[in-house]
């Protein structure tokens, strides 16, 4: 509904209290309408039972002028006529102001009727005139000409009273069917009026609420709920995407465009933060680029060192391992001598040959251990030779030609030992 969107939501909200405010307007002038019609129903029901009772009333009139009338026939004296003259006059008057009544009251065929009425009444009050006149012409009880004409003239007034009480009674049947019609009418109208309320009402109802929906929908809560949307988006870090309703001309729009504002700000934070973060992140490789290179460095000057400390080392092995070597070699042949003295004295002195035959065999253990260690010495300058590539060995073999060194000092203390007790022995020998 694009209307919508140029429509202030104050607007909208008028728009609907308006199209109720018209429904409800609509229900006031249907229910005014149709009271007006019951009412003007009413009023013509008033009147013609108004009417017919003044129809009834005059029908009484009639009757009792022709009552009145009859009683001359009977009783025709002066005095009765006087009387009778009174009470006829009176229902005149009477009949005349109902009938003045009627006339005022009623339209159409009604009033019609009421001149007919009049007529008719003019008609009868001229037979009771005469009616009247021949009864003062009568004198006394007796059957006179006078007597018979009073009574005919009676018999006469009477006929044109009843014509004239049964155009009356058709007259006030007439009003009743009229009555009884516009009380079906009245009905009828009633009936109609409290189902168009009802359908109207009902109608007006759904349409408000169905107005009201679509408004609210249509132009307040989807706007608002895709602009949630698009905030939620924007907090996800999405900045590229294209805010909806910017062009609405009400209080969605002006959030639209706050959003869109908001995106803008959001996207140059996001952008700055970018930047920042790149400059960040090279000065930080560049610090370590740095700092690589100064531990590379100081790793090559560290393992230069250590190459330095171990070819020094390996050269004082080397020499050392000369050196053990030359003692291995002079110890091996100071065993043997020891050996050919022990072998003489043996042949000298036999008490001592179990002495001689444990020398012998000190001294064949000492070449034994004075070849392993001549071996030990050799691999050791092989080893030393290797020492840049094989430091941990390096510290292995230097134990174990402190331990052959140790080995070679125990052998020369034995073998001195051993010198010792075969001089001694000799000696004594």
């Amino acid at each position: 509904m694009p209307f919508l969107a140029n429509m202030k939501i104050i607007t909208k909200i008028l728009v609907v209290i308006g199209f109720l405010g018209a429904i409800a307007g609509g229900l006031s002038y249907i229910a005014i309408t149709g009271m007006d019609e019951m009412n003007a129903s009413s009023e013509r029901m008033d009147r013609e039972a108004t009417n017919a009772r003044l129809i009834a009333a005059l029908g009484a009139n009639v009757l009792a002028i022709g009552r009145a009338e009859g009683q001359l026939g009977t009783d025709p004296r002066p005095e009765a006529v006087a009387q009778i003259q009174t009470q006829i006059d009176a229902e005149r008057a009477r009949f005349a102001d109902r009938l003045d009544r009627v006339r005022q009251a009623s339209t159409g065929d009604i009033l019609a009727s009421a001149e007919r009425v009049a007529s008719e009444w003019e008609t009868f009050l001229g037979g009771v005139e005469q009616t009247l006149a021949a009864a003062r012409r009568v004198e006394g009880f007796e059957m006179t000409e006078a007597t018979a004409q009073l009574r005919e003239q009676v018999q006469q007034s009477a006929q044109r009273g009843n014509a004239l009480r049964q155009t009356l009674l058709d007259i006030s049947r007439d009003l009743e069917d009229r009555v009884g019609a516009l009380k079906d009418e009245a009905t009828a109208q009633y009936e109609a009026s409290s189902r168009l309320l009802l359908i109207v009402t009902f109608g007006g109802i759904v349409l408000g609420i169905g107005v009201g929906f679509a408004i609210a929908k249509f132009g307040i809560a989807d706007p608002l709920r895709r602009l949630v949307a698009m905030v939620q988006r924007l907090a996800g870090g999405e900045f590229d995407i294209e805010i909806e309703g910017r062009d609405r001309k009400d209080e969605v729009g002006e959030i639209a465009q706050a959003v869109e504002a908001f995106k803008i700000k959001l996207a140059e934070e996001a952008r700055q933060e970018a930047e920042e973060k790149i400059v960040a992140d090279r000065e930080l490789a560049e610090k370590r680029r740095v700092e690589m290179n100064r531990m590379a460095d100081d790793f090559e000057n560290a393992v230069g060192e250590i190459v330095n400390i171990v070819s020094s080392a390996a050269t004082e092995l080397q020499a050392a391992a000369g050196t053990l070597t030359a003692s291995a070699e002079e110890t091996s042949s100071q065993s043997a001598s020891v050996a050919a003295a022990a072998e003489q004295a043996a042949m000298n002195v036999q008490t001592v040959a179990a002495a001689v035959e444990e020398l012998a065999s000190s001294a064949g253990e000492i070449g034994r251990q004075a070849e392993q260690s001549r071996e030990v010495a050799g691999r050791a300058v092989s080893e030393a030779t290797r020492t840049t590539d094989r430091m941990g060995e390096l510290r292995t073999n230097a134990d174990q030609i402190g331990a052959i060194i140790s080995l070679i000092d125990e052998i020369a203390e034995k073998t001195n030992l051993l010198a010792l007790n075969a001089t001694i022995e000799a000696a004594r020998a």
